[in-house]
């Protein structure tokens, strides 16, 4: 099913489930769990296909299929596609990785096609699936020990004009005022320091399991239960599946919560997000090996 295409973004759809569609064939090549999640996921449930004003992609995957994949990918991606994390590429903030096309001039011409700037470029985001700590104290400084290193991360890595909202903004100056009373501590040593606080509780070893973002703590919702997950399961999206978690609902209802997923919002929300007139950074590649 192709859901309708009001916003003129159907070049975008097909580019991305493109790129998905490489990088499910690698997992399922080498036995990797890999979930659509997020608003790919609601699209599916929802839509059989991308929310109609949506124009990026989630994919989650345990760690250990994460940690995996990372290392493949340097070998099976094809020429025009490059994984990104803040280990290859310095102006990278986040502790996620994405997958980009990295052809500059095709980026360009898909564009101009839909008609305003692709601020990322062409890409999906692949999320890392960690296990929660069990322990109320370690799981409270897991979480909230990372918050100045992020504020450091954001004034780093982006110019004030960048933060699209108040706590964005509140975040780059908080790392503006830290930035200057420890001025030896660079971008890429906050991120090491938040990757250890995600690393602390081994996937296999749990029951529950958090997801990082770009948000100020690193896990930003509740636990989820690690049964939630389960086997990937296909459901129909675009011209194709992808997979979603074996309990898909208790992951929305868990990402999503009080509002319900199925339900549609208000007709002034169903619109585009992404279309900035910046460029990030990234949006062309690793800048280096």
């Amino acid at each position: 099913m192709i859901v309708e295409d009001k916003f003129g973004l159907r070049p975008v759809w097909d580019e991305i489930f493109g790129i998905y569609k490489v990088v499910a064939e690698i997992c399922d090549r080498h036995g990797l769990r890999y979930y659509a999640t997020d608003g790919t996921a609601i699209g599916a449930v929802r839509h059989k296909g991308y929310i109609p004003w949506d124009d990026d992609f989630d994919i989650s995957m345990p760690r250990p299929d994460y940690d995996k994949f990372i290392k493949i990918a340097k070998e099976e991606l094809p020429s025009h596609l490059k994984f990104l994390n803040w280990q290859n590429t310095p102006e990278f903030f986040f502790l996620f990785g994405k997958i980009q096309d990295c052809r500059k001039e095709h980026v360009l011409d898909v564009e101009k096609k839909v008609g305003h700037m692709l601020s990322n470029g062409i890409y999906i985001d692949i999320f890392p699936v960690d296990g929660y700590p069990t322990n109320r104290l370690e799981c409270f400084w897991t979480k909230y020990s990372t918050v100045l290193p992020k504020c450091i991360i954001r004034f780093k890595c982006m110019k004030l004009s960048q933060q699209t909202s108040c706590k964005g903004r509140l975040a780059w100056l908080v790392g503006c005022l830290v930035s200057s009373l420890v001025p030896w501590v660079s971008a890429s040593q906050c991120m090491a320091f938040c990757e250890r606080r995600l690393r602390l509780a081994d996937f296999n070893k749990c029951e529950s399991t958090g997801r990082t973002c770009s948000s100020l703590t690193v896990f930003r919702r509740a636990p989820l239960e690690k049964s939630a997950w389960g086997r990937p399961t296909p459901h129909e999206f675009h011209d194709g599946t992808v997979m979603l978690p074996e309990n898909y609902d208790a992951h929305l209802r868990n990402e999503y919560p009080g509002r319900p997923y199925m339900t549609m919002p208000p007709e002034e929300a169903r619109r585009p997000t992404h279309g900035y007139d910046w460029r990030c950074a990234w949006w062309f590649g690793p800048t280096k090996s």
